[in-house]
């Protein structure tokens, strides 16, 4: 069973500027979950429906975007199956966590325990092992709602990166 689809207007703030779109036009797929072992059939099949109810739903939103983690070693294959556009990386070689304690933190949960966003504090008032998670980034895709966007959304268009395997290229 596939679960969790989850589309949220404001995951990032200004997902819809660089299209010169609104928030709103412009929405983030956040999750894609498999829960099981049906493969990635089910999972397009899933996304696909869930693309069409949206367009059914909110025909306002010219376009859904999303994001495959290079760190959790995901290339997008379901993006891929289902015809969005790959459009690179975002965000590669820039702090993506902090490790405390232990454990990998996103920036925002350092945050949210009232704890500065600096390495340097975290050092002096936390864990004097701290350090920070350099991420390798994100595969953007695109997956426009319309022809017309589908025609502007196009001329971004780079191949699609191959599914990466540990220790291979």
């Amino acid at each position: 069973m596939v679960r969790c689809y989850y589309i949220r207007k404001r995951a990032t703030p200004n997902i819809a500027s660089p299209y010169d779109k609104w928030q709103g036009q412009i929405v983030e797929l956040e999750r894609v979950a498999l829960n099981g072992k049906q493969g990635h059939g089910h999972t397009s099949t899933a996304v696909a429906m869930t693309l069409k109810a949206l367009h059914r739903e909110a025909p306002w939103i010219d376009a859904v975007v999303s994001y495959a983690d290079i760190d959790q070693n995901h290339s997008g294959t379901i993006y891929q199956a289902t015809n969005w556009i790959y459009t690179g990386v975002n965000n590669a070689n820039t702090r993506g966590a902090f490790i405390v304690n232990g454990k990998k933190m996103h920036p925002k949960s350092v945050h949210s325990k009232g704890w500065k966003q600096s390495l340097l504090w975290l050092r002096e008032n936390v864990d004097k092992n701290a350090e920070e998670f350099i991420t390798k980034g994100k595969n953007k895709y695109l997956y426009p709602m319309t022809k017309e966007m589908r025609k502007r959304l196009e001329i971004l268009s780079i191949p699609y990166p191959k599914q990466r395997t540990e220790g291979k290229e």
